[in-house]
């Protein structure tokens, strides 16, 4: 008995199904000029105008809520940082 025996019929296209997957499920496709849900301190310097150091203030001085992930990595919420600009921007 062959492996591949010659007297099955062939697939049409119409019966062939092909299935594609991405070849990187971890990174979707980002939309151009998308804001991330929660930036890092570099993000949320660069989104406010000002360094990094003066988020670490404000984080510090309880002006802007920051989200830490592990012990220390921080994130802020684009949410925040527009109330912040509300509140104390000019």
């Amino acid at each position: 008995m062959s492996r591949y025996p010659s007297d099955s019929p062939a697939k049409t296209a119409a019966q062939v199904t092909v299935v594609t997957t991405p070849r990187n499920r971890a990174t979707p496709a980002k939309a151009v000029g998308a804001v991330p849900r929660l930036l890092s301190t570099r993000q949320a310097a660069e989104y406010l105008g000002v360094s990094a150091n003066t988020i670490r203030k404000y984080r510090d001085s309880g002006k802007i809520r920051a989200f830490y992930v592990g012990e220390k990595l921080v994130k802020y919420d684009p949410e925040d940082l527009d109330r912040f600009l509300r509140e104390f921007g000019e």
